[in-house]
């Protein structure tokens, strides 16, 4: 969730975001997870910085379109069996539980989760 935050504000900063639209994702976002010690708004909140970041990216930088894909598979070859044994399992776990309005769980820990 720190990640994701401080790329938001890197990115408010820098003048390319809002600053009411950075604030209202990370209150959201980030909120909800501290409140429902949920780990899935804290992915949902990353998965959004990150897709901003690369919209950005390929808008100011096209020639380096391939860039993403490179990470995400280096990333994928590198973990991939704690993305799909631990993270996904762990993501879609945290939204069930937001759909069901589970009680929290006082800590949000993504092996615990999975």
């Amino acid at each position: 969730m720190g990640l994701g935050v401080a790329i938001l504000v890197g990115l408010m900063l820098s003048g390319v975001a809002s600053s009411w639209l950075v604030i209202a994702a990370i209150t959201v976002l980030a909120g909800l997870t501290i409140m429902t010690g949920n780990p899935a708004p804290s992915m949902l909140l990353l998965a959004f910085t990150y897709g901003w970041f690369l919209w950005i990216l390929l808008d100011r930088r096209p020639s380096l379109w391939w860039l993403p894909f490179a990470s995400i598979g280096v990333l994928l070859i590198v973990d991939w069996k704690r993305f799909f044994r631990v993270i996904l399992p762990a993501f879609f776990r945290g939204l069930a539980t937001v759909s069901r309005s589970d009680s929290p769980d006082p800590a949000p820990v993504l092996d615990r989760w999975a």
